[in-house]
């Protein structure tokens, strides 16, 4: 296939399909019609927005998260703002309680802005809110005592419904493709943020107003990294598309160091010889084909649904015959050849600080070790299936390759947490 293919196939097959789109939409509006037969006396269903990337229509397949807005009627909100205590949670408990008589035997919780409705392929996270004049929602917010916030998520999917209209849907394609990247690599970068990026690299390369085809798609990902890369690390929000509202850069922008890596290789390389490389960036959605696969390799796209949401990343410590071990950065150092000796320990250990504490105790670890080279294949060890375990692991150097070390954080059968460490060894 040529390169023009795989981008086309790329997008055709990462849209959200029939059956799943049907499924979550059956499950709204059961619930649409419990809420509002009890807040409006209505048995239909109705009132109800689906929100977030699903409403945007920039959503790949498999959503983990369907984000609804259901609108209550005034005189709901007069009752709990003047509620004594956190009126905002006892109404997220209250929503969560008419929930749960559709779906008894389905988890549902609500805490901090939404409640959350768990199913086994996935969460519908819905906000009970209150519409306004100029069609923005008030909504609760329980956390440090109760408040109440507001959102527009009108104006984003308004904005975004613009531009597909614009572009053939090319826009709503590249939204799609930075968020398989961002899977792909296992790094936080916010939904709405990604959609907004996009809007503004649109607008200052004039796309908008260009005929664009899969032909062009090589050249504007290069250009479109280098626009996400050129981003300042330190800015504290930026501007949503169609809304304003600001999105706040509440880890480091790391997306930003991503994208600037991605760049800094793509910018290397002719068109030719980028193939390999996206293969590299997008995964298996990319391009699934492959002559390195083990015989009873694992991959975590088939076992789980992917939808990063925070930052981790692996640190090891490499040590012999009891000694005092160095960082795995340090020992390749060490190395002119810039590789492991045989015969080494190596303590990996997951760094999840960018976890929030309630919710490390609530994920699973999984891991992947995959060997590789012509000794591993020849006894028949080149492992690479995903297996249970902690927060820590311990493997040795036994055989010379390019290997490497995945971990995944598990959450209601959803990766949101990954990365990725590589580990050379050699003889020298």
């Amino acid at each position: 296939m040529t390169l023009e293919q795989k981008f086309s196939s790329m997008c055709e097959n990462i849209q959200i399909e029939l059956d799943e789109k049907e499924k979550w939409e059956k499950r709204i509006q059961k619930i649409s019609r419990k809420l509002n037969n009890k807040y409006y006396d209505l048995n239909e269903s109705g009132n109800m927005l689906i929100a977030g990337s699903v409403g945007r229509k920039t959503a790949t397949k498999n959503v983990s998260d369907w984000d609804c807005i259901f609108s209550l009627p005034w005189e709901i909100y007069n009752k709990y703002d003047n509620y004594k205590g956190n009126g905002q949670s006892a109404l997220l408990q209250e929503i969560k309680n008419k929930i749960k008589e559709s779906y008894p035997q389905t988890k549902a919780k609500g805490d901090g802005e939404v409640v959350a409705v768990s199913f086994l392929d996935g969460s519908l996270e819905l906000v009970p809110a209150f519409k306004q004049e100029d069609g923005s929602y008030k909504f609760p917010n329980s956390n440090n005592g109760g408040s109440w916030k507001v959102t527009k998520p009108i104006p984003e999917q308004e904005k975004t419904e613009e531009n597909a209209e614009k572009t053939q849907n090319h826009y709503l394609f590249f939204c799609q493709i930075i968020r398989i990247w961002k899977n792909n690599k296992g790094f936080k970068f916010k939904g709405l943020l990604i959609d907004t990026l996009v809007n503004d690299f649109f607008e200052k390369n004039s796309l908008f107003d260009s005929d664009i085809s899969f032909d062009d798609y090589d050249e504007i990902i290069l250009e479109l990294f280098k626009f996400i890369s050129e981003k300042d690390e330190e800015q504290k929000y930026w501007f949503a598309l169609g809304s304003n509202q600001q999105i706040y850069n509440d880890d480091d922008g790391k997306f930003i160091k991503e994208a600037n890596k991605v760049y800094d290789d793509l910018k290397l390389l002719e068109e030719s010889e980028r193939i390999d490389k996206y293969k590299d960036i997008f995964g298996k959605q990319f391009d699934d084909s492959s002559d390195e696969v083990a015989p009873e390799e694992e991959f975590i796209e088939d076992l789980y649904k992917v939808d990063i949401r925070y930052n981790i990343n692996i640190e090891c410590m490499v040590s012999v015959d009891g000694f005092r071990g160095k960082s795995l950065e340090s020992s390749l150092k060490d190395n002119y050849a810039n590789v492991l000796r045989l015969n080494r320990r190596l303590d990996f250990t997951i760094n999840d600080k960018n976890i929030p504490k309630k919710e490390r105790i609530r994920i699973k670890w999984y891991w992947k070790v995959r060997n590789t080279g012509l000794i591993a294949k020849y006894y028949n060890k080149e492992r690479g299936q995903i297996v249970r375990g902690k927060k820590s692991r311990v493997e040795n150097t036994d055989f010379c390759g390019n290997h490497y070390v995945e971990c995944y954080g598990v959450r209601n059968n959803i990766v949101v947490a990954k990365s990725r460490l590589n580990v050379p060894i050699g003889k020298e």
